[in-house]
């Protein structure tokens, strides 16, 4: 069933929530003829309703790009992978980063894979299953930059809701990208 929703502009209403329609639009009759069979719009959004809506967008798009993988080079100049970053990811990360840094204040060297206390070399896996060997510094590493690309991501939303005019291209990379690497 088709809805409506009035704008603040009178010869605008909006179809269905997405299709703005103009009264020069070729379904402003079928706008008319659906209010002359005794129907109403719904009023136009408040401003407040607006905000609201679209700090949720942004919010939602920040949520899939923090959990979408992200770079990582565990050294300088060598291979970049891309590590999961679901939920569960991140605390596996979290996890593993904090057991590295335990082991670093216990005397765990630099070059030293089996800092885990299992007797084998610590290893995680990548977004595409390749196997990364990693000693603790570079655990930590890992968890830091983790750490620093979602809180990264959580403040490019924040610039976003702050705008003075939402962006309806918020996806755009180019509101994001600087934070989704390191």
């Amino acid at each position: 069933m088709t809805t409506y929703r009035l704008t603040d502009d009178p010869t605008v209403v909006i179809m269905d929530d997405t299709n703005v329609i103009p009264s020069d639009h070729r379904y402003w009759a079928d706008y008319q003829t659906w209010l002359a069979e005794g129907n109403s719009a719904d009023a136009a959004q408040t401003a407040e309703e607006i905000t609201a809506q679209n700090d949720a967008l942004v919010t939602a798009e920040r949520d899939r790009r923090i959990a979408s993988g992200f770079s990582f080079t565990p050294v300088e100049g060598g291979t970049t992978y891309t590590i999961q970053s679901r939920d569960t990811d991140r605390e596996n990360i979290s996890g593993a980063a904090q057991l590295a840094f335990m082991a670093i204040v216990n005397g765990a060297a630099e070059g030293n894979y089996q800092w885990d206390g299992t007797g084998s070399d610590f290893q995680w896996i990548t977004a595409d299953n390749q196997i990364i060997t990693m000693d603790a510094q570079t655990t930590v590493k890992l968890g830091q930059t983790a750490a620093q690309i979602k809180q990264a991501l959580i403040y490019k939303a924040r610039a976003i809701k702050d705008l003075a005019t939402f962006p309806d291209d918020y996806t755009d990379d180019k509101y994001w990208t600087e934070s989704t690497s390191a």
